[in-house]
């Protein structure tokens, strides 16, 4: 796999990974994306920041979240990014 490749691949995970935390966590409480205060991104791989950012100003239009990013061995190979955050009712 290239290098564009996989940042092109990094850029829809990071964007698939928010939709899941938007969908799957956020709406249960009648929030969104746009209620979140603060969020850690957890990338694989510091080389992927680019692409991970690149997405993260697709996601957010508006005013972005505090943002702190790390990196980290995860438990699954395939896993390239992980996302947490903290929201609240505006």
């Amino acid at each position: 796999m290239t290098h564009m490749m996989s940042r092109r691949l990094l850029s829809k995970e990071t964007s698939f990974v928010s939709a899941i935390l938007e969908e799957n966590a956020l709406k249960e409480i009648n929030l969104s994306l746009n209620n979140l205060l603060k969020v850690t991104v957890i990338l694989k791989d510091i080389a992927d920041f680019d692409a991970m950012h690149k997405a993260w100003k697709q996601i957010f239009t508006k005013e972005y979240p505090v943002r702190t990013t790390v990196t980290s061995n995860f438990v699954d190979d395939y896993c390239r990014v992980q996302i947490e955050g903290i929201a609240c009712v505006n």
